[in-house]
This record gives C-alpha cells, sequence and structure tokens, in this order.
C-alpha cells in the first residue's frame, strides 16, 4: 500500500478493512511510579516486537491523569480491527485504583507493513514528579501525536488541570538539544456542559471555552503557570465525552464497539484522534523499518534519562509527608466514627431513615474540616489534592454503610405498609373498589417513602423500585384473592338458590347460617397466609333476608309446579284408563293405585318432614281426590248404576235359593272393602270371611264375580243383614252411587320423612 492510500485514507480506514495482520501488546518502559529514576533500557520483548516492522511508524501517545481513560480509549481503537486479541491493556478495575505504570505499547502491524505504534501513559499524577517529567519529555519527542486525557471533575477542576498543563508543558521543553515532534490534543472525557466557570458566574457551553475562562481567572503564581499553559494548547484540538453515571463509566472498557455508547460517543473520537497521524520522521526523512526507529528511541531516552530535569513545583518530601500522615490520621477517624455510627443506630430503623444521611453528612465535614485546619499552615495548592483524596476515600467507607442502612430501612419499611395494605382488606370492600383502595393507598406511602430524609436526592433508586414492586406485588396477590372469594360466593349462592328447601323459617336460617359459614372459611384459606382476618364484602343481615325470601319464593315455585306436574300425570293417565274395556270396579282399582302413586312421588321430591310440607301435602291429595272424583263420575254413570244393582240383587236371589249344609250359616255380608253386600256361609270355628266367590262352587257365575273384591277381614267386623229387610241403597257402595263424598279430612299423607313405611288405605 503506497502514501497516499494510507495517509488519504487514514488510520481508521485501514483499521475496519481488514487490513490488519496483527496486534502485539507489552511493557515498554518497566518503571516503578515511586522511583526517581528510569530503567536503563526500554523492555527487551518490546524491543523484539518493534523490530519486527518494516514499514513505515505511525507512532501516539496517550497521556493524562489517572482513570480518565487512556487504556479504555486504545483499547478500543485495537476492536475496531475485529481481530482477537490475546492481550488488552490493563485496565483500573474501579475508581480510585491504577493500574499502568511507566509506558505499555501496543503494535497494530498493516498487510503493507506499516505499523500503529500506540504508547499507553502512566497517570501524570501517579509517582515521583521526576520520573513523571521524563517520560512526558520522551513521548513528546518520539510520537508524532499525543493525546492529553482529563477526566473533568465536579470540583477542584481548575487548579487541578492548571497543573496538569502546566506539567505537560514545562516537560515538552524540558530536555535541552532536542526540539519535540508531537502534534497535540486534548480530550476531555465526563465531559458535562454546559459548565460554570469555577471561579465566576459565565456559563461555558464549548469546552474550549471552559478552558480559556480558567486560564482567564487564574491569579497569583497560577498566572505564570496559565501562561505557560495558554502556549502549550494553542491550536491544539479540544475532543470530549459526554458524563455517564460512575456505573456506566465503569464498564465502558467491558463494551463492544457496536454499542450505541461507544458507537455515538467514543468511535467519533477515535477517528479524530487517527485522522491526521504522521509517519515518523528524523528531519524531513521518513523512517523505514524499526531498527532505524529503535535507534532513534534509544538515543532520545538515553538522552532524556541522563538530563538534568527542572522540577518548578515539585514539593518538599517534608511538606508530602505532613499531608500524607494527616490524610491518614482522618481517614482513621472517619472509619472508627462510621463503626460507632453502625454500632448504636444499626438497630434504631427510625433513626436510621430520619437522621442517618445528614448526620453522616455533618460527620464526613468535620472529617474534612479537621484536615484543612491541619494544613492550613501550607499553602492550599500544595493540599488540594489530599482533600480530595480524603474525600474520595471517605465516599469509599461510607457508600456500604449507607447501602446496609437503605437495605435493612426499606425491608422494614416494607413490612409495616403491609399492615397498612392488609388493613383496607377488613373493611369489606369488594375487588374492584378494593383494587381502587390499594392503589390510592400505595401512591400514598410511595409518596412518604421519597420524603424520608435517607431518599432525598435520589430518583429511581434500587430502594425505591423494591418497595414500589415488593408494595404491587402485594397488591395484586389481595386482590386476586378477594377475586376468587367473590367468585366462590357466586357459585355457592347459585348453587345455594337451586337447591329448594322448605319454607319454614328456621331450617332456610340453618341453611344460610352454613353457606356464611364455608364462605369464611374460604376467605380465612385465601387471606389467612397474610393473617388477614377478612370481612366479608356483603351486608350480613341484608344477604340473608334476600336468600330466605328467594328461598320461600322457590319453595312455593317448586310446590306449584310438582303440583302441576302429578296432576297432570293422573290426568293423562284418566284418559287412558277410562275408554279401555275393563270393568268398572277394575278401572276404579286402576285410578285408587295411580293416585297413591302420585301423592307418593309428591311427597318424596318435598324438602323436610314438617308442617310445610304436611300442609303441601293435604292440599296435592285435596287436588288430586278431586281429579279422581271427576273420573269416577264418568265411571258410575246412572245406567252402570242400575246394571250393577240389577246385577247383584239377581246374585243375591240366586245365592239365597241354596241350602246350608252341616254346621254352617248362610248369611247376608256387607264387605268392609268394597262395600258391596253378598250371600257367605260361615262354619263353626271361622273367623274369617272371604269378599267374593269361593272357586269351588259354581253358584257365582259370569259379571257378578267381577264385582268382589277377593279381600279377607275379620267376622267381627262383618255386617249381618236380612235379605228382605235390606235398603234400597244398599245395593251400591257410596263410591258407586257417587252419592256420598269422602271426606277430605279423613286423607292421609302418604308415608313418612322420618319413619317410612308404605301409605295405609283410608276405610270409607
Amino acid at each position: 500500500m503506497d502514501e497516499i492510500t494510507t495517509l488519504e485514507r487514514g488510520l481508521f480506514y485501514l483499521l475496519e478493512s481488514k487490513e490488519v495482520q496483527s496486534i502485539e501488546t507489552t511493557v515498554f518502559i518497566e518503571a516503578n511510579p515511586f522511583a526517581k529514576d528510569l530503567p536503563e533500557n526500554i523492555d527487551a520483548n518490546a524491543e523484539t516486537l518493534l523490530r519486527k516492522v518494516r514499514g513505515r511508524i505511525f507512532p501516539i501517545a496517550v497521556r493524562g491523569k489517572s482513570q480518565a481513560g487512556k487504556s479504555t480509549t486504545l483499547n478500543h481503537i485495537a476492536k475496531i480491527t475485529k481481530i482477537p486479541l490475546n492481550k488488552m491493556l490493563p485496565v483500573a478495575e474501579s475508581f480510585g485504583s491504577t493500574t499502568t505504570c511507566g509506558i505499555w505499547l501496543m503494535i497494530i502491524t498493516f498487510k503493507n507493513q506499516d505499523a500503529l505504534l500506540l504508547f499507553d501513559f502512566q497517570g501524570t499524577d501517579h509517582g515521583n514528579d521526576e520520573m513523571t517529567y521524563r517520560l512526558i519529555a520522551f513521548t513528546d519527542h518520539v510520537c508524532t501525536k499525543v493525546v492529553d486525557v482529563f477526566r473533568m471533575p465536579m470540583t477542584g477542576f481548575s487548579n487541578d488541570y492548571i497543573d496538569a498543563l502546566y506539567c505537560l508543558a514545562v516537560a515538552r521543553d524540558s530536555v535541552k538539544n532536542l526540539l519535540p515532534t508531537s502534534n497535540k490534543v486534548i480530550l476531555w472525557t465526563d465531559c458535562k456542559l454546559p459548565k460554570k466557570n469555577p471561579s465566576g458566574s459565565k456559563v461555558c457551553n464549548e469546552p474550549k471555552e471552559y478552558h480559556f475562562e480558567i486560564l482567564e481567572n487564574a491569579t497569583n503564581h497560577r498566572q505564570l503557570q496559565t501562561e505557560k499553559a495558554k502556549e502549550y494548547t494553542e491550536r491544539t484540538v479540544f475532543l470530549t465525552t459526554p458524563k455517564f453515571s460512575d456505573d456506566i463509566t465503569s464498564q465502558i472498557a467491558k463494551l463492544e464497539n457496536n454499542d450505541p455508547l461507544i458507537k455515538e460517543n467514543l468511535i467519533p473520537i477515535i477517528k479524530t484522534i487517527l485522522s491526521d497521524a504522521q509517519p515518523a520522521k528524523i528531519g524531513s526523512c521518513e523512517i523505514v523499518g524499526t531498527d532505524q526507529y529503535i535507534d532513534y528511541l534509544k538515543r532520545i531516552y538515553t538522552c532524556i534519562r541522563n538530563s538534568n530535569i527542572d522540577l518548578p513545583f515539585c514539593q518538599s518530601e517534608l511538606i508530602r509527608s505532613i499531608i500524607s500522615s494527616s490524610v491518614r490520621e482522618q481517614e482513621q477517624w472517619i472509619n472508627e466514627q462510621l463503626d460507632e455510627i453502625k454500632q448504636t443506630y444499626e438497630k434504631d430503623l427510625d433513626w436510621i431513615g430520619k437522621y442517618a444521611k445528614g448526620y453522616i453528612d455533618n460527620t464526613v465535614q468535620q472529617c474534612i474540616d479537621k484536615l484543612e485546619n491541619k494544613l492550613e499552615c501550607f499553602d492550599k495548592t500544595q493540599w488540594n489534592d489530599a482533600v480530595e483524596k480524603l474525600k474520595h476515600s471517605i465516599q469509599s467507607c461510607i457508600k456500604p454503610l449507607l447501602s446496609n442502612f437503605k437495605v435493612s430501612f426499606t425491608d422494614k419499611f416494607i413490612e409495616n405498609k403491609y399492615l397498612e395494605i392488609h388493613n383496607l382488606c377488613t373493611l369489606g370492600y369488594q375487588s374492584d373498589v378494593l383494587k381502587l383502595k390499594l392503589n390510592e393507598k400505595l401512591d400514598e406511602i410511595f409518596k412518604k417513602f421519597k420524603e424520608i430524609p435517607l431518599f432525598h436526592d435520589e430518583t429511581d433508586s434500587a430502594e425505591e423500585r423494591k418497595v414500589k414492586e415488593d408494595l404491587k406485588k402485594r397488591i395484586d396477590e389481595l386482590v386476586s384473592a378477594q377475586f376468587y372469594v367473590e367468585n366462590r360466593w357466586s357459585r355457592m349462592e347459585d348453587q345455594f338458590q337451586e337447591k329448594i328447601l322448605a319454607p319454614e323459617e328456621y331450617v332456610i336460617e340453618d341453611e344460610v347460617e352454613s353457606l356464611f359459614s364455608r364462605i369464611n372459611d374460604v376467605s380465612m384459606q385465601k387471606f389467612g397466609k397474610y393473617k388477614i382476618q377478612a370481612k366479608l364484602f356483603f351486608n350480613r343481615r341484608e344477604k340473608k333476608e334476600a336468600l330466605k325470601r328467594k328461598q320461600r319464593q322457590l319453595a312455593k315455585e317448586r310446590i306449584i309446579e310438582l303440583q302441576n306436574f302429578y296432576i297432570s300425570e293422573f290426568s293423562s293417565y284418566v284418559k287412558e284408563v277410562l275408554p279401555n274395556d275393563n270393568t268398572v270396579h277394575y278401572k276404579y282399582k286402576l285410578l285408587l293405585n295411580k293416585q297413591e302413586d302420585c301423592g307418593k312421588k309428591y311427597w318424596n321430591e318435598l324438602n323436610g318432614d314438617n308442617l310445610s310440607t304436611h300442609s303441601s301435602a293435604r292440599e296435592f291429595n285435596r287436588l288430586l281426590k278431586k281429579k279422581l272424583d271427576e273420573a269416577l263420575d264418568e265411571i258410575y254413570t246412572p245406567e252402570v248404576q242400575q246394571k250393577l244393582k240389577d246385577e247383584r240383587k239377581a246374585q243375591m236371589k240366586h245365592t239365597s235359593k241354596f241350602q246350608a249344609i252341616d254346621k254352617e250359616s248362610l248369611l247376608w255380608i256387607h264387605c268392609v272393602y268394597c262395600e258391596r253386600i253378598f250371600a257367605g256361609r260361615i262354619s263353626e270355628g271361622c273367623s274369617n270371611f272371604f269378599c267374593g266367590y269361593d272357586e269351588q262352587e259354581p253358584f257365582i257365575r259370569g259379571k257378578a264375580r267381577e264385582y268382589t273384591c277377593g279381600k279377607e277381614f275379620n267376622i267381627k267386623k262383618a255386617k249381618v243383614f236380612d235379605f228382605d229387610k235390606l235398603p234400597e241403597d244398599f245395593w251400591l257402595s257410596p263410591t258407586e252411587t257417587r252419592a256420598a263424598k269422602e271426606n277430605e279430612d279423613q286423607l292421609s299423607v302418604y308415608g313418612s320423612k322420618t319413619g317410612g313405611g308404605a301409605a295405609s288405605t283410608v276405610e270409607p
């Protein structure tokens, strides 16, 4: 690939277009950050890897304070290639720690043998000032581009920033007889603009504007530093990445380049950094092949290592020792105070909610005030960093304590609010109203939670989400339980109304109370696990009266329905019996049997054996007897009555001609059952009569036989008559004459619900 392709299309194009052959990562200068002297030589492994490069070299260094994002930015440059990396530049795992010591090197070799060298610099605030100056000077002279990275903090930015720029400016010009060759870029990470100037009220919208405001407002000895800083930043490109939360910032190193956060915020920065990178030169001649470049590196390194470096604002070892000791003392003091707070108030959740945050904030301020009081005899610029370090250390101690306090308080708060929510279930609301009331209570509870001082100034915290989610879950469970109870009651009420009870008050009363008892059991089953004595969602007295009214109505309707059914059944049977060819007496017996059958069926379908059912049965028998009488009127017509009378007279006259044999008497007898009169023989010692004929005797012939009932009865019940003196109306029974109806009061109930037994025939 020729120079026009490399320079015009740029390094970024080569990285993303599969033109990369290999990527190697190694230590370049293995320096102890707390030592004054650099190692004698660059790392041997780094030298071996560099000697493999045969094309042009594009060296870029990234420098700045610790945890500004230097290593992260370089790693994302390597990720553009999508080549699996055996080793990446080390990145700090958490805030307050540092990883890079000395200088690390990443070598990206292209297929055309050109190479991109990325130098990762230790934090300018990390280690001995003299060694830091030497390393800064080295990168200024061996790289064609340097990127100075600063992470914008919330406070104290101006002094740190001026110090860092002054350090970079002085180090760049500190080595005599060597001219720096690199172009400069300043990158602000975690930058949130617009922002007010720390020393004034002007609001700055652009990083360069904010930069010059900082420099313009410097006073006293800072003015000398700002002049050097202005000179250093003339014609310098300013780049920024936005402000993210600490949680997101700590994860950026792990994200891939296709992540929207990286793609939208970091990749454009990387493109700008790589856009105008130049190949390494000696004078006006490009360096081709790393043998020549390594020789150049070694000469620069030796010169810088052996030069006298002027450190214009280094602190004396004595002042450093005092400041460090004071910081340690205050760190120990704040830890003791926090331990005492934990032991004293850990179980006092009311105190934690109301006073913990304010009390801890006051304790922190006391700690910082104590440190400032100890160091006030020194120039404030000498211990500003120490105060910031102490603040950071305190926050790392406070965070787990407050976190534990918040968890304990939140759990207890939720437990207490469960009781308030549960109380609403004891007021007898239906599920739809209960849901509305519970959600109103949830809003009220959540509002109170946000007013608790422990959670002031927090938005959508884990504790807020837990309160809302746990209480909402409990509300859903309670509403679901109430809905289940209501549905169960609806089914029970339907089943209750399908079962028709006897209309007596005490019968319905017992059944309704049983129903209430069962729905209470269901309610206890659903709400018992929450220790809630839920109230029924209806007025018990009103519901009882409504159910009783409904039962009385249903009982009456059922009685009418049964009566109509069996009266209809009996009427249909009458229509079948009347037209057939059976004798009238046989028809009469069929209808009597059907009457009894319908009476029994009707009785068996009534609910209970009580005054009401007995009354209902008597009324039904009355109606049934009326239907029977109507049928008998059709059977025993005057013509039938006359025929029966004539036949019986003929039979009686015929029978009276027979002579009684020995020890027999011939009597006229009135049948107890069928009420007919017949001639009977009685032997000495005989106790019973049979109504009818003797199959051994031929004196009863033809149809006369059909009018006997064939039943046996005691002789004591027989009525003896003188044939000549028989009254005219004795030839027919009251049923046959239809002159004498049976007394309705003599009707009996068909059986007993308690004792059972067959129906007894009522004697006429």
